[in-house]
């Protein structure tokens, strides 16, 4: 009899750790994970993967409705982002998602602003600084000129001109060095005119000013300097700029692999060059679907499986969806790099992993230019 109570418990048991968590399960999870801590990273391993979207958006959206978060880092422009809350505020939906890049201008992301719009105490920034989209650049055009200032009446395209990013070599070539910079550097002198220089706008802007003229420069002088590396080294900059000028608790979304504590062969990604400072008061948990990016079409490839030896072909043949990588300490596992299927020391990347069966190709919104 009691060899027959102790099994059914024990089945009871595995059952329960099995069992796979419901989106509303892993918020309460993630939840209890964030206590003590202020960063959130949550990544994911193809960026155009409608379920990974769905997934963090309604993450995002309950930790929001929590009252617990107050702002979303995304890997995209910082100027952009920051200027976005402005049309957040003012229910301008569409206009605020001009803020991020197109990978994340969908359905999915669309639903989750409707959210932050209703919710002005939550904001949305940047930790990135590729091309972008011009949000800033209107905005400020438009303000500046309406001060009755307009030597920046042809400015509104100058930020898409910024850079051409080579593909074959992933290099990055400024076009007009010179320009850029006299442009971005007459911003800053014009600044304290349109905008009180204790303001958080002033701080801003500023900041992000100083950030560009700097980047410019740092190209022109590395002109065989990898783009990803250039881009890794500002993000965590800006990242702990914003940790300082913004508050807990913060939830970070980016790629897996910029997120990764370690770095990723000889390219030391934004969470590595932050390990030291932020691995203490911060949760990392990487998001995995079958979605494999395809270089030469320039989207993911979905409905490819999980390789039999990787960790989330094992998890998921045991029912398990949420993984607590410490159990994996002293061991590789075949884990998804931008280098494909490797093996790796995967908890020592991220803290967490969050194992989704199926990936699928998110469709982009339409989304109309700023004027």
């Amino acid at each position: 009899m009691k060899t027959k109570i102790f099994i059914l418990l024990f089945l009871f048991k595995f059952s329960l750790n099995s069992q796979k968590l419901s989106y509303s399960q892993i918020y309460h999870k993630v939840d209890s994970l964030m206590v003590g801590k202020s960063n959130l990273f949550l990544g994911e391993n193809a960026h155009e993967d409608q379920v990974i979207q769905e997934l963090n958006s309604q993450l995002i959206i309950k930790m929001i409705e929590g009252k617990k978060y107050k702002s979303l880092i995304w890997e995209s422009n910082f100027l952009d982002c920051f200027i976005a809350n402005k049309f957040l505020a003012k229910d301008s939906i569409r206009k605020a998602m001009k803020g991020v890049i197109v990978i994340w201008r969908t359905k999915e992301i669309e639903n989750m602003y409707r959210i932050i719009a209703k919710n002005p105490e939550f904001n949305t920034y940047g930790v990135d600084i590729q091309s972008s989209s011009n949000l800033f650049t209107n905005w400020f055009a438009d303000l500046i000129q309406s001060k009755g200032i307009i030597e920046f009446k042809d400015f509104k395209t100058i930020d898409s001109t910024l850079c051409v990013n080579q593909f074959k070599s992933n290099k990055t070539v400024i076009r007009d060095k010179n320009k850029l910079i006299s442009y971005y550097s007459s911003m800053k002198e014009h600044l304290p005119k349109i905008l009180d220089s204790n303001s958080v706008d002033y701080m801003f802007i500023n900041y992000g000013l100083q950030t560009r003229i700097q980047l410019i420069e740092f190209i022109c002088k590395n002109t065989m300097y990898q783009r990803i590396r250039i881009r890794d080294s500002f993000m965590a900059i800006n990242l702990i700029w914003l940790e300082q000028h913004t508050k807990s608790n913060r939830i970070i979304w980016a790629h897996n692999a910029h997120n990764s504590y370690l770095p990723i062969g000889s390219w030391y990604v934004m969470g590595s060059l932050l390990s030291d400072r932020f691995k203490d008061r911060s949760i990392n948990i990487a998001v995995s679907s079958p979605a494999k990016w395809n270089i030469l079409k320039g989207r993911i490839v979905s409905n490819n499986k999980f390789p039999k030896k990787s960790i989330e072909y094992q998890y998921l043949t045991s029912n398990v969806n949420f993984v607590e990588l410490k159990k994996y300490q002293n061991q590789k596992v075949l884990n998804r790099t931008n280098a494909g299927w490797v093996k790796s020391q995967i908890s020592k990347q991220f803290d967490y992993l969050i194992i989704l069966e199926e990936s699928q190709f998110v469709e982009q919104l339409k989304i109309k230019s700023y004027d």
